[in-house]
């Protein structure tokens, strides 16, 4: 007989374009639809090495917050957002050590994983006009 203990504890964040906050978006522009997964690592007797592997993922909801389930004991050793192959950077205010570890007990709060979006693009704009489309600018 195999007892499971799945009684779980939010762990959230809100993640947001980098270089957004404005008067009219002060908590900044939401990235909406990400992929969060919280990892954790595996071993076994047998195989002594350590990979990540996901934990749970859940998406960002229209405000780019999320919430993932997080089991009691279970260890959070890193983040993984993906959204169009851009990166992500903690926020400035996210204070969370995931490299060491945090394993999740009751009464404990997990807010505050918040994350940002640090991809750039160029953009290069040409206009061009008249019979022979010479370039305006």
């Amino acid at each position: 007989v195999h007892i499971f203990d799945n009684t779980s504890i939010p762990f959230s964040g809100r993640i947001i374009h980098s270089s957004t906050r404005s008067t009219e978006a002060p908590n900044g522009c939401p990235v909406v639809e990400a992929e969060v997964c919280l990892l954790h690592s595996t071993t076994t007797a047998t195989d002594t090495t350590t990979d990540l592997v996901n934990l749970v993922c859940v998406q960002t909801d229209q405000n780019g917050e999320f919430v993932a389930p997080v089991v009691f004991g279970a260890e959070v050793q890193g983040v993984d957002i993906h959204y169009h192959g851009h990166k992500f950077e903690k926020a400035s205010g996210n204070r969370h050590d995931y490299k060491g570890g945090i394993i999740a007990q009751a009464g404990t709060l997990y807010n505050g994983n918040d994350f940002e979006d640090v991809s750039r693009a160029e953009l290069i704009i040409e206009v061009a006009g008249g019979e022979c489309d010479f370039i305006l600018g």
